[in-house]
């Protein structure tokens, strides 16, 4: 445990934090004393260095040079001290003052209490020596970015999709590359990587960066440590919905989904990393900058790489970008912001040539079934009809939208409502936010704040307004709700402006503004205990089991295409096979399925049939051949029901089951640079 942590440490402080503090200090983005502010632009800038780095290291083919990472990271925030000390200190501001004992105890507790609920304790042995997961959602999504993680490391680029072996995958690299840096910096073992190390630096490094933005506006010790908790355990207004059902009737609450609003995520998805560098972004605003167009390009980098790390928070923060940068800015920062805004286009355009191109070659293959289309008012619907409708068909709102149903009253009628009330609901508390922004933006004359904090303001305001807009006009198949990401992502950004209006407001209102707390925190509650601690284990990995996919990883090579039955076991949960041995299998977990268009989900579903469920050698035979596989295996209690003589040679049997090699050169499957997959 001690050596794990100091690896971990080692790691984060030596990877990510030293070379971020070193490039923040060697451009002059922040002045010395300003610990928070310091600290959350070095992970946001070393976040990026490391991805950099570890995407050149496989790049070359040469992942073990990464070792030497943190060393260089050390040298260059030496260099950088040293140089600071020779410097005469300039005199501090009141953003630069240094935060309280009693903030960075609130942030990290609050951090570390989020991480530890959700996910922190899976992915370690029990008794028995078993591996528990907890909960389902924090288990499929961890496992998966573990497994593209490690395909990404030992495959190089692009990622090979490990659910749905043949082509590639589709998601942003940035939160891969700084997994796999992590694992191959600090010889970190992948689970721990993915479960412990990587939420709680994002996340705590959130919190500091939710204190450091309220800090930089003026907050006080209470409006600092109180963006700095609401930032990752603030959630949305959810506690009302049981309270609406009982009086409109609804027989289904969906408050699994009106929580895309909270916190419950935050520790294994992307969202993270993407709102902790969007703030970064903000932060260099909010701090008057003495390298003025440095800072303006620096923050139109920190925009630009949103789009690696969460796309719906990158098109958000753009449109916020742009149009604060054109619509009247402030007459001293229209220079810069202009600046950022193009440097932020500009640095987008290869990923954005990228996944353009990866669109065009999913549509015209035809294997994923996604795409985005107008859908005004369904994600509302949706869910207000799951609380206040009897008879709800909420997957027809989607499927079965027509633009000119909107022309019936009733139906406008309804449409409207159930916007204003998810509006209300989703941002819950946080509505206080509004006023607060709007009074920063309006202020004139000698009250009126430094420049920086007005165009803070804006983009914030702006931003969620867009991600707003865009989960209620838009739909995007087959998971129709992750629209609700574009407002999610967005308006997380609100929270530290919710905290500096009950930072104004607390020496007057006391319980108004202790009724705004309590109004933040009471859906958590439901996050860390029925939906943390109370989540019964989801996935559980025996060590016979372990140890026979540790065994397959030994006998296979890297690319190595494996077909098993886990599909047709629990199609709800990802086979161990990616996560475990690094493999690409034929087709496994629900998640993938519902994407994957009828003829070739069909064809592979096929294929496993054949296999797993046939008796004819020859249909078997024609499966593997089409679906590439040099490997099978089958976990107990699973036989294979066909004659294998010939085709197959047992590899491995133990009690948890058999691994068999494929004796006939199978077919070359679909080329890895064919860009199709799922975005998750």
């Amino acid at each position: 445990m001690l050596l794990a942590t100091a690896a971990a440490l080692w790691g984060a402080g030596a990877g990510v934090l030293a070379p971020g503090w070193a490039l923040a200090r060697a451009l002059g983005l922040v002045r010395a004393g300003d610990a928070a502010a310091e600290l959350a632009l070095a992970l946001a800038i070393g976040r990026l260095a490391m991805a950099a780095a570890t995407a050149a290291a496989i790049a070359l083919d040469a992942p073990s040079v990464l070792v030497a990472w943190p060393l260089v990271g050390c040298a260059g925030a030496a260099f950088a001290w040293l140089r600071s000390r020779r410097v005469v200190p300039r005199p501090s501001t009141p953003s630069a003052r240094k935060p309280d004992a009693v903030v960075w105890l609130a942030a990290l507790a609050a951090a570390a209490l989020l991480v530890h609920a959700v996910v922190g304790r899976s992915g370690l042995e029990d008794a028995a020596g078993r591996l528990l997961f907890f909960g389902r959602d924090a288990t499929n999504d961890s496992l998966m970015y573990l497994a593209q993680s490690r395909m990404l490391l030992e495959g190089g680029f692009p990622i090979a999709n490990p659910f749905f072996a043949g082509v590639v995958s589709s998601n942003s690299y940035v939160p891969f590359l700084v997994r796999a840096g992590l694992h191959a910096v600090a010889g970190l073992s992948w689970l721990d990587v993915t479960l412990r190390v990587m939420p709680l630096l994002d996340v705590c490094g959130l919190a500091v960066t939710g204190a450091a933005l309220a800090r930089a506006l003026g907050g006080s010790r209470l409006g600092v440590g109180l963006a700095a908790v609401l930032t990752v355990l603030g959630s949305e207004a959810s506690f009302v919905l049981p309270m609406l059902a009982k009086l409109g009737g609804g027989a289904d609450l969906r408050l699994a989904t009106w929580s895309l609003g909270g916190p419950t995520v935050l520790p294994f998805n992307s969202i993270a990393p993407a709102v902790q560098t969007a703030m970064a972004a903000l932060l260099l605003w909010a701090i008057p900058a003495s390298r003025p167009r440095v800072a303006a390009v620096v923050a139109g980098v920190l925009f630009a790489a949103l789009f690696e790390i969460k796309l719906f928070l990158w098109l958000t923060s753009l449109a916020a970008l742009g149009a604060v940068a054109l619509a009247a800015p402030p007459a001293s920062l229209r220079g810069p912001l202009r600046l950022a805004t193009v440097v932020a286009t500009l640095v987008s355009l290869p990923s954005l040539a990228d996944k353009a191109a990866y669109a065009a070659q999913m549509r015209a293959q035809g294997i994923f079934d996604t795409g985005i289309r107008l859908c005004a008012g369904c994600f509302p619907r949706y869910l207000v009809d799951g609380v206040l409708a009897k008879d709800a068909a909420p997957w027809r709102l989607f499927s079965e939208f027509r633009a000119a149903e909107l022309l019936e009253p009733a139906t406008l009628a309804r449409t409207v409502f159930a916007c204003a009330l998810f509006v209300l609901v989703f941002l819950g508390a946080r509505c206080v936010a509004i006023p607060e922004l709007a009074r920063r933006i309006r202020i004139r004359g000698a009250a009126a704040p430094e420049p920086g904090v007005a165009v803070v303001a804006r983009i914030t305001l702006v931003g969620a307004g867009v991600g707003l807009a865009l989960s209620m006009l838009l739909a995007w198949r087959p998971h129709y709700l992750n629209v609700g990401q574009f407002a999610w992502s967005a308006t997380f950004l609100l929270w530290p402006f919710t905290a500096l209006w009950i930072d104004r407001w607390w020496p007057r209102h006391r319980a108004v503004c202790a009724l705004v707390v309590l109004a933040s925190l009471l859906s958590t509650s439901g996050v860390i205990v029925a939906r943390g601690y109370a989540a019964a284990p989801w996935l559980a990995i025996e060590p016979g089991e372990r140890a026979l996919v540790e065994e397959l990883r030994t006998l296979s090579q890297p690319g190595d295409v494996v077909i098993e039955p886990s599909f047709g076991l629990r199609p709800d949960v990802p086979s161990a096979v990616p996560w475990l041995a690094a493999r690409r299998v034929v087709f496994t977990d629900r998640s993938i399925a519902t994407q994957i268009k009828d003829e070739p989900r069909e064809r592979r579903l096929a294929q496993l049939a054949a296999v797993f469920q046939g008796q004819d050698s020859a249909a078997a035979a024609a499966a593997l051949r089409e679906s590439g596989a040099r490997w099978v295996y089958v976990p107990t209690p699973v036989s294979l029901r066909f004659p294998t003589q010939g085709l197959l040679v047992l590899a491995a049997e133990t009690r948890a089951g058999r691994i068999y090699r494929v004796v006939e050169a199978p077919a070359s499957i679909p080329n890895e640079t064919t860009r199709a997959g799922p975005a998750r």
